[in-house]
């Protein structure tokens, strides 16, 4: 968080102005996820399965303008970047089980896409229970 705040100047901002900020940028990105998982199964009916590979084309297009962010850009093309991911991140979470239900075989595509489901929570699990910090008696702490 340190580059963080150096980057964009947010040193001299008080830490409610900077908790704000920060939970801005970190919540854009599921938000915009969760609204395209919502409604990618209206792009899929309009456009079909086949249309859909350009996701990844935003994916790269948002990621970038996340990288070019910087104190002189501003924090806005980080956000877009953000919100840009985050509808690829809900396009492709949407569209990966659905492919494996067309491509495998109708035997075992139940237990393929009950396996993405379970790989998907491990890693969020993992992910959670390294990267979260918590808070013991005042003292911040890294879990993990």
């Amino acid at each position: 968080m340190t580059g963080f705040k150096w980057e964009f100047d947010l040193d001299k901002t008080t830490s409610v102005q900077f908790n704000l900020i920060s939970a801005n940028s970190v919540s854009i990105r599921p938000a915009a996820s969760l609204a395209l998982s919502l409604g990618t199964l209206l792009v899929i009916s309009l456009v079909g399965n086949g249309a859909c590979w350009s996701r990844h084309l935003f994916f790269c297009l948002g990621a970038l303008l996340q990288v070019v962010a910087s104190s002189s850009t501003g924090l806005g093309i980080m956000y877009a970047g953000r919100v840009i991911v985050g509808l690829s991140v809900g396009a492709t979470s949407n569209l990966a089980p659905i492919y494996v239900a067309e491509i495998s075989p109708p035997a075992i595509h139940g237990r393929l896409i009950g396996l993405y489901e379970l790989c998907l929570q491990v890693g969020g699990v993992a992910s959670g229970s390294t990267m979260e910090p918590t808070e013991i008696s005042g003292q911040a702490l890294t879990s993990g």
